[in-house]
């Protein structure tokens, strides 16, 4: 009940203002991705797969805002933004605080997760402009890794093939 409670005070500011792109039932193609919406973004929320679980996952939803040269802030499990780190990718730190990526706990990740949600929506438009001038090297970055990727399997460490 508290770990709710928590979390709710810490989302419920941020329904207004935020655009939701919406999945159809039993997942979607990328092919019936809302390419406009998503070229309007200035940045994304990525929820990933995973959340509650204690597996490194990603799934194509993290290179949505890649391929769109946007940043983003991952939901996802602890540790995960050093699995794209591992295969060239860049994060946005220090402009966007991904201390979140870091705790443990379910509930307070989520917290700081909305936090910085909220910090982000609350830029003025001269803050805004700066931090997209400082974020768009990273996001070039990212685009021209996944453009150049061919590696497309990467194993885990417990995976014995060569």
């Amino acid at each position: 009940k508290e770990s709710k409670k928590l979390i709710y005070t810490h989302f419920k500011d941020l329904q207004e203002g935020l655009v939701v792109d919406t999945f159809k039932p039993h997942g979607m193609l990328s092919g019936d991705a809302d390419v406009e919406l998503q070229q309007q973004a200035l940045w994304n929320v990525v929820t990933e797969t995973v959340f509650y679980y204690d597996k490194l996952h990603l799934t194509e939803k993290i290179f949505k805002p890649i391929l769109h040269k946007h940043p983003f802030v991952l939901v996802s499990n602890p540790h995960t933004l050093p699995l794209l780190h591992r295969r060239g990718y860049q994060t946005f730190h220090p402009y966007i605080d991904e201390s979140y990526d870091t705790q443990e706990d379910n509930a307070r990740r989520l917290c700081m997760i909305a936090d910085e949600i909220k910090r982000l929506s609350m830029l003025t438009d001269e803050e805004l402009s700066e931090w997209q001038s400082n974020v768009n090297e990273i996001c070039e970055h990212n685009f021209t890794t996944l453009a150049n990727s061919q590696d497309w399997y990467m194993p885990l460490p417990f995976d014995q093939s060569p």
